[in-house]
């Protein structure tokens, strides 16, 4: 993320806690993946809603670039 500030960082980590503290929660496999169902559903409508549909694709390929570089999948 270019530009990040150390208060921006800061106020990621804040927003983030209780979404970690709900993760914490989950009993189970199925119970981690509906949360994290509703979690990539909620991410698509504030990619699509912010960077417009276009730029949601463009966020998610990223994503997925990253995690194909990173489990070595090309």
């Amino acid at each position: 993320m270019p530009n990040v500030t150390e208060e921006d960082k800061r106020r990621m980590i804040e927003l983030f806690a209780p979404i970690e503290k709900q993760i914490m929660m989950t009993d189970d496999h199925k119970e981690l993946l509906m949360l994290a169902s509703q979690m990539l559903s909620a991410t698509k409508d504030i990619f699509v809603h912010t960077l417009s549909p276009k730029g949601a694709v463009e966020m998610f390929n990223e994503t997925i670039n990253m995690i194909k570089k990173e489990w070595k999948l090309d």
